[in-house]
């Protein structure tokens, strides 16, 4: 699960290796955490985490919620979450 972790495998892939100092440095809820987030969001195609996108330590506004929704598929694997982006295959090979 960690292949490519710090290595982005392609141009405008995110390589945000710690989303919580990140928002803290920014300030929770503010104008630049969100914009951090919703680039981070738009640029990735998977995302792994056990807990729910809604109780992320991020400022999950409305807007970004609402993508998130929209945009990728939820698949729950033990503890895990995953989020898939819509039109990508999961590992059931499902698209």
């Amino acid at each position: 699960m960690t292949t490519n972790r710090f290595v982005a495998p392609a141009p405008g892939c995110n390589d945000m290796i710690d989303p919580e100092g990140a928002t803290l440095s920014y300030g929770y809820g503010s104008a630049g955490a969100v914009h951090l987030w919703t680039v981070m969001i738009e640029h990735s195609d998977y995302r792994v985490t056990s807990t729910p996108f809604a109780d992320w330590y991020i400022p999950p506004d409305a807007s970004l919620r609402a993508y998130v929704g929209a945009k990728f598929r939820l698949h729950v694997t033990g503890a895990l979450l995953l989020y898939v982006r819509n039109g990508f295959s999961y590992g059931d090979g499902e698209g």
